[in-house]
């Protein structure tokens, strides 16, 4: 029934005045998401090692979602739709907005497999799903900074560190 793996490591925390999100959401067949916690508590999630904060999830799409707001940080939010596969022959790890004021949290996302298109999305959800409205206002990243938050490498064990060499250069994220 768990048949798709990733690792999270997130939440929400405020620093100076400042609040950080990193969640995951695990969405269901009928496109209703489910907050980590309640997806756990409802059986579509498992959390199988709490030491490497790896989860089976047995739903394939995973939607991350990365905010910042507050005094002196600028208010972004941003949302990441992703298609697990239970073997694939990439991993994407997504770090969140804000991540060098987090150094502390370390906190992550690593899953097998890739970002849906952005028809995709709105043939899942549906054109009238909140989702889908706030997925179409959101902004694009730039290359840098989608580089510096997501990195795309070749599949190996989850939780070994990724070589710069052996790193693809993201250089933009379309879903359309």
């Amino acid at each position: 029934m768990y048949e798709y793996q990733f690792i999270y490591k997130g939440g929400a925390k405020r620093i100076e005045n400042a609040n950080y999100k990193f969640l995951i959401f695990a969405v269901d067949g009928d496109g209703a998401e489910h907050h980590l916690y309640g997806a756990t508590k409802n059986g579509l999630v498992e959390k199988r090692d709490p030491i490497k904060h790896l989860y089976y999830s047995a739903t394939s799409v995973i939607k991350v979602f990365t905010a910042t707001s507050g005094f002196g940080v600028p208010k972004e939010y941003f949302s990441y739709f992703i298609l697990l596969f239970t073997a694939a022959s990439k991993i994407i790890h997504i770090k969140p907005l804000g991540f060098k004021t987090l150094l502390d949290s370390s906190w992550e996302f690593a899953g097998r497999g890739r970002f849906m298109k952005r028809n995709e999305i709105r043939r899942f959800f549906g054109e009238d799903s909140d989702t889908w409205k706030f997925y179409s206002r959101q902004s694009f990243l730039s290359r840098q900074r989608l580089s510096e938050l997501v990195t795309i490498a070749p599949a190996q064990e989850f939780g070994k560190p990724i070589s710069n060499k052996s790193k693809d250069e993201i250089r933009l994220v379309r879903f359309d």
